[in-house]
C-alpha cells in the first residue's frame, strides 16, 4: 500500500490520516518534483554548498579511516596476487 503525504518541520504528514501503527517500519520515497534537478547532478549537489558542517573535525576523521581501509584492501589485494605468481611460477 502506498501513502502520500508532505514533509512538514523534518516531519513526514501523511494524506488522508491513514492508521498506521506506531512503531511500524517504512520507506521513503521523495517524489521529485518538475522543478528539482536530477540526483546525482552538479546542480542537486550545488544546492548543499555550504549549509555542510565540519563537526570539530569529524570529515577528516572520516577520510582518514576511509584511506587507512582502502590502504588495507590494496595491501590484500597485493599480497594475494604476489602469493598467486609465486605459485604459477613454482608449477613452471
Amino acid at each position: 500500500m502506498t501513502y502520500r503525504g508532505r514533509v512538514q518541520k523534518g516531519v513526514v504528514v501523511l494524506e488522508g490520516s491513514p492508521s498506521i501503527e506506531d512503531g511500524t517500519v517504512v520507506d521513503v520515497v521523495p517524489v521529485q518534483s518538475k522543478n528539482s534537478p536530477p540526483p546525482g547532478s552538479a546542480e542537486a549537489i550545488m544546492r548543499h554548498a555550504g549549509i555542510w558542517e565540519d563537526v570539530a573535525g569529524e570529515v577528516d576523521g572520516q577520510l582518514a579511516e576511509l584511506k587507512k581501509m582502502k590502504r588495507a584492501e590494496v595491501q590484500a589485494q597485493l599480497a594475494k596476487d604476489k602469493s598467486g605468481r609465486s605459485n604459477s611460477l613454482d608449477d613452471q
